[in-house]
């Protein structure tokens, strides 16, 4: 998996429509504007770069816990 698929497989639990592919390359304030856009409801009081940043956290932890499981598997 790439940074794209963890922060794509993070980004749907917060947005009606997932990040798409370009999103590593954008700056903090169009991931943020992307966000306000497509806000699931049960966030949308939430401040933009809480989410963007929880948004993050989760693609990371996804991201170290898959890579453990592949190490397991080796």
């Amino acid at each position: 998996m790439t940074e794209v698929d963890f922060l794509t497989a993070a980004s749907e639990h917060f947005l009606t429509e997932p990040y798409p592919n370009d999103v590593i390359l954008w700056s903090k304030a169009r991931q943020e504007e992307y966000i306000s856009d497509n806000i699931c409801e049960r966030y949308e009081y939430d401040d933009l770069r809480d989410i963007r940043e929880e948004i993050e956290d989760f693609a990371n932890n996804f991201k170290f816990f898959y890579q453990e499981g592949q190490r397991d598997k080796s």
